[in-house]
């Protein structure tokens, strides 16, 4: 009897040893250490300590909760996301114990003796975001932003230094999450250092009220931020650079910057004869509308480009509530470009091939200043404001040769030179302001922004020509005039969005806007009267053009949001109005254009996980013709290239249909991304030429339907098995 109760004693004692191994569990919380909400699907596995063996292993559910039963020991636990750093946890499980709240970070963690060596994967896709590592593309130690940019896969940089990622051009660069130089990215691409980027994430940014609101409001914009070495965000760091080449080519740069906590102060500048800009040149930009229609265009990367550049940026946090920002910034470029063109023009009555020789000299100016101020007086209101300020200065001279010739017989039947010299300045003020209110926990939201701006450009002239014709039934074309250019502009945009609520995770968004554009275009054109005295009007030439364009836009928008899936359906209705008038020697007359448009609106997203998404997207806008495209006023400042709108033309309306699906790996270091872009025009607005048999065009514009263009781009990533090589492809193809 004895015996059996110790038998017995026995075993329960074993037994009970064994039942209370098998119920020792680990258990936590994974959370998002920047957004401090939890990490759905986070992989948590159990290590042996010794060897590293993997005991057991799940996902976190949607609260980013963990439970694992294992025998009672030492272990390592391994937590990992895409995206984020993984962390490491020695646990000695000799009873059930709850490890806490574990928040994953994107910086390298290593935790009590546990030490983790591994290799970065080149790419990775973060929901919205894809995000490339620097250090996987190599770059020289002087290499800067757009030396990097080059080397991602999908990204390419033109000679203009536009910088476009997956075909989408972009518009801005952050650092940091944090505005540098607003607007301008070729600022940022050409002047930081390559060595001082961590990461580079591409995302399509929503505009600050899509944000407020919750609702897209097909404002978005493609963006880089720039992640800044850990090593690099205290403290004072900067670079300089200098070089001279053959054909006295030299250039200069040298950059500085300050970072502390929650603030970054950047100050650079340069100077360089291989056009590098580091700034976008505005002022040709505005300026080149006003030359005469044979004139080449100037500035960007074309010729001989010397340029001096300078800016400050700052960005500053003082609480958590009001934080601000901005740049002023000055460059100067000087182009001197010599062109040679030949084209080919095919006619029925037989073809023509034009030969152009020119010499000319572009230099402008540039003054800019922009900030950004963001408030919040609770958590429930936000407030933004972001006023900026441009001012620009603009020359330009040009002398060409021109010649047209018949295919055969082969001989001219137009021939002549030109000279063309302009001087100009431009003004451009521009605010807006935006606010957000939440109401309580219900979740209402509304959102109003009020912004508008002026642009003032005067310039003034000298144009001179010398056409002449083979055909003695025309007559040669003799040009000496002078001219005058003002234009004054102004717009403002009023837009109000209240969102309410519906059920559970379901939301409508209502909102109205108008806006209200106006443009006055004066151009006095003045003939020599044989005397050297410019005091003939050119009836050709001299006009005045104003436009007045008023938009309403209502609309109602429905949106559920779904633990896998969310969904946004909409409609929009237009209705606009425009009067264009006309002011010319001979003429006057005015053109009214009332028109509604319907607008759809749809958007559907589906997640399976945080590394694979699917997303559709189609919206439609409206396009209004301009001034110039609207007034039947002959321009013939260039007598073989003669140009006049078209008073009947119609606003366009763009439909267009976005598809992107991606799926990321980040244990196999591999990442797929595959997008289609469709779009089609109605009522396109598009030039129309006709050629005559001594040379000389008339162009115009008309409406037509039947314009659309289709794309589809690959981009994958793949690490090679067990080594060290990984395979980045991008291709594309266009319809």
């Amino acid at each position: 009897m004895n015996l059996r109760l110790l038998l017995f004693g026995f075993l329960f004692f074993i037994s009970a040893q064994a039942f209370a191994q098998r119920n020792i569990s680990i258990s936590g919380t994974v959370f998002d250490n920047s957004k401090k909400e939890p990490v759905e699907q986070a992989t948590v596995q159990i290590l042996n300590i010794k060897d590293s063996l993997s005991v057991k292993g799940m996902g976190t559910d949607k609260k980013g909760q963990f439970n694992l039963s294992v025998p009672s020991g030492e272990y390592l636990v391994k937590i990992s996301s895409i995206g984020f750093a993984d962390i490491y946890k020695t646990v000695k499980a000799t009873s059930s114990q709850d490890i806490g709240n574990i928040y994953l970070d994107e910086e390298a963690i290593m935790l009590n003796s546990a030490t983790v060596v591994a290799q970065l994967p080149e790419m990775v896709v973060k929901g919205d975001t894809i995000e490339f590592n620097a250090e996987s593309f190599k770059t020289l130690p002087s290499a800067v932003v757009e030396d990097l940019i080059k080397k991602l896969p999908g990204a390419e940089v033109d000679s203009e230094g536009v910088i476009k990622v997956n075909g989408k051009e972009i518009k801005k660069i952050l650092v940091d999450k944090k505005e540098f130089f607003s607007d301008d990215p070729k600022v940022a691409s050409k002047n930081l250092p390559a060595s001082m980027v961590d990461k580079v994430q591409v995302w399509d940014k929503k505009s600050d009220m899509a944000e407020m609101t919750g609702f897209d409001d097909g404002e978005e914009e493609t963006i880089i931020n720039l992640t800044v070495k850990k090593g690099m965000k205290k403290g004072l760091f900067g670079s300089a650079s200098a070089g001279i080449g053959n054909e006295d080519k030299y250039e200069a740069n040298v950059m500085a910057n300050y970072m502390h906590e929650n603030s970054q102060f950047t100050l650079l500048g340069g100077g360089n004869n291989t056009n590098n800009s580091g700034f976008s040149d505005f002022a040709s930009s505005a300026f080149s509308g006003n030359r005469p229609s044979r004139s080449l265009s100037f500035g960007g990367n074309n010729g001989i480009m010397k340029s001096i550049n300078g800016g400050f940026n700052f960005a500053t946090q003082f609480s958590d509530k009001f934080k601000w920002g901005g740049n002023i910034r000055y460059g100067n470029t000087d182009n001197d470009v010599l062109t040679s063109s030949y084209t080919q023009n095919y006619i029925a009555s037989g073809d023509q091939f034009e030969t152009n020789k020119s010499v000319g000299n572009n230099s402008s100016d540039n003054f800019n200043g922009s900030f950004r101020f963001e408030w919040e007086p609770s958590k429930n209101t936000k407030i933004i404001f972001t006023p900026s300020v441009r001012y620009n200065m603009n020359s330009n001279e040009q002398s060409s040769d021109y010649i047209t010739t018949l295919e055969n017989p082969n001989d001219s039947i137009n021939w002549g030179e030109s000279y063309y010299y302009s001087k100009g300045d431009g003004l451009n003020i521009n605010a807006g302001l935006e606010m957000s209110h939440k109401f309580g926990k219900k979740g209402s939201i509304l959102s109003f922004s009020l912004s508008g701006g002026l642009n003032n450009q005067d310039s003034d002239g000298l144009n001179l020509s010398n056409t002449y014709y083979r055909d003695s039934r025309t007559t040669d074309i003799l040009r000496n005039q002078i001219f005058d250019n003002k234009t004054d502009s102004y717009n403002w945009r009023a837009f109000v969005s209240y969102v309410e609520p519906l059920g559970r995770n379901n939301f409508l968004q209502l909102t109205y806007s108008y806006r209200n554009n106006y443009s006055e275009s004066d151009r006095k054109t003045f003939n020599d009267d044989g005397s050297g005295n410019y005091s003939l009007v050119d009836t050709s030439s001299t006009k005045k053009l104003e436009n007045d364009f008023a938009n309403h836009e209502i609309k109602a928008n429905f949106q559920v949001v779904r633990e896998k899936y969310n969904y946004t359906i909409g409609l929009a209705v237009q209705p606009s109005n425009s009067e264009s008038k006309t002011f010319a020697p001979d003429t006057s007359y005015t053109v009214k254009n009332n028109v509604v448009n319907f607008a759809p609106v749809m958007q559907f997203i589906y997640r399976w996980d945080r590394n694979t998404t699917l997303r559709l997207n189609y919206t439609g806008s409206v396009n209004q013709p301009s001034t110039t495209q609207l007034s039947s006023v002959r321009d013939e400042s260039n007598p073989l290239n003669i140009t006049y709108g078209n008073p009947d033309l119609k606003p366009s309306f763009r439909n267009n249909l976005r598809v992107q699906f991606q799926k990321s790996n980040i244990q196999k270091t591999s990442s797929l991304i595959l997008s289609s872009n469709v779009g089609f025009t109605t009522n396109a607005i598009v030039s129309y030429s006709i050629v005559d048999t001594v040379g000389k065009r008339e162009s115009t514009y008309e409406n037509v339907n039947g314009n659309w263009n289709a794309d589809l781009r690959l981009m994958m990533n793949k690490r090679l098995k067990n080594t060290k090589f990984s395979v980045n492809s991008s291709t594309t193809l266009r319809y």
